[in-house]
């Protein structure tokens, strides 16, 4: 608002009749947001979204349509879908949700339906922090980070500088050695050229690890990350670094998206971080490398452990089989049963597995089985080539490949080790995705039985001492955290 004032007033005056103006204009805005943000600080909002990909909203539906000629119009798959329950069967979806909300006696979401569904605070779907206060509701809540310190807290983006990376892909990356970050917890690919200097904090921007923190000490091509750099003299970025990782699940906090998950820039910025001395900082630092060398020790005792077996495998003698023609089974899962749970219980007893790393892909329990004979299941999707021994009866869903070995040809836990080496390649153009068609055309070496049982014994060996190198490394993180609570908090 434009201030007219009289050219007979002093300078002091005038300062005086601006900062006075500013004051009621801040005093005026500031009471109108305390006033709704009382208002919805106490109320709840269920947010309902859909998928963005048609195969997963055709399931959310439970319908199809059809521009086939002769045939035009709604197709119905699974009346109801994941939104309601024609039959009133035993069937989790989301209306029950909503007449619970109302009802106020919404207490908590079903993990099937947390891709869906979410329970949010009224009062961080509100913008409150911009000066043009326009009461808008959005359906992404605002999730605030919050820090315990004795030192005074200020944002991330005051002392560094937050940038986007540059998208590339790996067809357009030219041969180098410049290590390419994109949205993974490792680096995704090499380039000739980088676009960050050493010593850059890099964090996942998209995908299952977004919000992931790294550090690189060499120049990197930041892709689908975002990147941290120390714009003040005054903080050490290996202590910027160290903090991050301490709050590592918090900034997980900070994704956006139910298919697609996203960490913005902007959402890092305001990241609290401790306002402490550079004396502090180097004692930080000093204690965490330390532990650091402990870590990257089992790391490389890891590696070479990994190399081990990749060799052992990699110089077996014995003929080459294709994959299809050593198992007397290989399909995929299909849809969810409707009796899953999530917690096992008296009733359902039978473990449903999907695609994914997390927990072995167990997603929940059932009460029927869908393979009872001993398998390997082979992830599909995402992260292709995942595999695992199922020993038990279980349920595979979501093109979760099964392969039910013929013990003529191969050990049970031999084939899962010499499908672990394979290089599957990606069949999917957005979604990485394996297809058992095109899994039954890979190869294997296939030696006699006696020699699969050796080579199982000597891979086994291995990898129990990997499990205690990767103890050491959980136990070096949680030694990082202590230090940095010892200083900080």
């Amino acid at each position: 608002e434009k201030l007219n004032l009289a050219k007979k007033l002093t300078q002091e005056e005038r300062l005086q009749k601006y900062t006075e103006k500013l004051y009621n204009f801040i005093q005026t805005k500031e009471k109108e947001k305390l006033y709704y943000f009382a208002l919805t600080y106490s109320q709840k909002t269920l947010i309902i979204v859909a998928s963005a990909e048609n195969k997963e909203q055709e399931d959310f539906l439970g319908y199809t349509w059809s521009n086939r000629k002769g045939a035009e119009g709604i197709k119905i798959n699974n009346e109801g879908g994941k939104l309601y329950n024609p039959k009133n069967e035993d069937k989790i979806v989301l209306a029950p949700l909503v007449e619970d909300h109302f009802l106020e006696n919404l207490s908590n979401i079903p993990k099937e339906l947390k891709p869906y569904a979410s329970l949010n605070n009224l009062s961080d779907m509100i913008d409150f922090s911009r000066i043009t206060f326009d009461k808008q509701i959005r359906t992404t809540a605002t999730k605030k980070i919050e820090v315990e310190s004795k030192y005074e807290l200020v944002k991330l983006g005051e002392i560094t500088e937050v940038r986007k990376g540059t998208s590339i892909t790996s067809t357009q990356c030219k041969e180098g050695d410049i290590k390419v970050v994109a949205g993974g917890i490792d680096f995704a690919y090499y380039h000739n050229e980088s676009n960050r200097e050493a010593n850059t904090i890099t964090i996942s921007a998209s995908g299952a690890n977004a919000g992931y923190v790294n550090f690189w000490k060499e120049p990197i091509f930041a892709s689908d990350c975002t990147t941290i750099v120390s714009s003040n003299k005054n903080y050490k970025i290996e202590y910027i670094f160290n903090y991050l990782k301490n709050i590592q699940n918090k900034i997980f906090l900070l994704q956006k998206g139910s298919s697609q998950p996203h960490v913005y820039p902007k959402d890092i910025e305001q990241l609290p971080i401790p306002k402490i001395s550079l004396d502090i900082q180097k004692q930080i630092v000093a204690e965490c490398e330390k532990v650091d060398k402990g870590y990257n020790k089992s790391k490389t005792q890891i590696e070479a452990l990994q190399n081990q077996i990749k060799n052992i495998i990699g110089n077996v003698k014995g003929e080459t089989k294709k994959l299809g023609e050593v198992c007397e089974n290989v399909f995929a899962g299909g849809d969810k049963p409707a009796d899953c749970v999530e917690t096992k219980d008296e009733k359902h007893q039978i473990p449903i597995f999907a695609n994914g790393t997390e927990n072995k892909g167990l997603i929940g329990y059932t009460t029927k089985a869908k393979v009872e004979k001993k398998a390997v299941t082979i992830s599909g999707r995402g992260t292709l080539g995942f595999s695992c021994i199922r020993k038990e009866p279980f349920f595979p869903i979501v093109r979760l490949i099964v392969a039910i070995p013929n013990y003529n040809f191969v050990k049970l836990e031999y084939l899962h080790y010499a499908i672990k080496e394979v290089n599957f390649e990606n069949t999917g153009t957005t979604t990485p995705q394996l297809t058992v068609p095109k899994f039954i055309t890979y190869t294997i070496p296939v030696p006699p039985l006696a020699e699969q049982q050796k080579i199982v014994s000597d891979i086994t060996a291995l990898e129990e001492k990997i499990a205690q190198c990767k103890k050491i490394m959980d136990s070096c993180i949680s030694q990082k955290n202590a230090i940095l609570d010892k200083y900080l908090r």
